[in-house]
């Protein structure tokens, strides 16, 4: 196991991870990396570590505080990127972003691989990331839109 897992008070699991997690860019602060499911970080977790976050802002409340926060918008029906929207119901964003509570730190959101069915069937060489700062994917896993925000973590 890379990590402590814990149960939330809803009895869901967590995993707060010990190996470090390599952001895309060398933009990044120190690497230490926790995973939350629908529990609130203590304020010692979002100093110590950044937060990989599965789910959406409906089934993960880490999601919910922070997405208003983020350059990409994720209601229940849609999804925003600068001036692209997507249906959320068959889309899904991936992002890395500094933390809004914790800039030293990253949050990531993730809801599931960045690869399809037929990619793993063929190679595990699909496992490494293949997208860049945010990303919005189908429900296939195709990518309908990625990109790399700017020095600054504004989107180009």
């Amino acid at each position: 196991m890379v990590g402590e897992e814990l149960l939330d008070g809803s009895g869901n699991r967590v995993v707060k991870l010990r190996e470090p997690v390599r952001p895309p860019t060398d933009r990044a602060p120190e690497r230490q990396s926790a995973g939350f499911s629908c529990q609130q970080p203590a304020a010692s977790d979002i100093a110590d570590y950044n937060l990989i976050l599965f789910g959406d802002p409906g089934s993960n409340s880490v999601i919910a505080r922070v997405i208003g926060q983020l350059p990409i918008r994720w209601s229940k029906t849609e999804i925003t990127v600068g001036t692209q929207k997507f249906a959320a119901a068959d889309h899904i964003p991936a992002v890395i972003y500094p933390n809004p509570a914790n800039p030293k730190r990253y949050v990531v959101i993730n809801s599931g691989h960045t690869f399809g069915d037929a990619d793993f069937r063929g190679t595990n060489a699909w496992l490494y990331p293949r997208l860049g700062d945010y990303s919005v994917l189908t429900a296939t896993g195709d990518v309908a839109l990625s990109g790399f925000f700017d020095e600054q973590w504004w989107l180009q």
